[in-house]
């Protein structure tokens, strides 16, 4: 009689790689596109007041760590 292989596990491989390969080649999968945006749009964020990182000077400008770094994200995003 033939006996049983030690390695748990093993017959289980072979049905669980074609299950993966069902699902990453086989199942329909649709492509989105950003389109080019030609409107402007505003995106307005939180502003806690917080000393060293986000301050109000008393003329309305806003200064501080937060607002450097938004600032420098609106170079690339537009």
């Amino acid at each position: 009689m033939r006996e049983r292989s030690q390695v748990p596990g093993k017959g289980v491989s072979v049905p669980v790689m074609l299950a993966l390969l069902f699902l990453v080649f086989l199942l329909p999968c649709d492509t989105v596109w950003a389109g080019e945006d030609t409107e402007k749009r505003v995106l307005k964020v939180a502003f806690p007041e917080v000393d060293g990182f986000t301050e109000t000077d008393t003329d309305g400008v806003r200064h501080g760590i937060v607002v450097d770094y938004l600032n420098e994200i609106a170079k690339y995003t537009g």
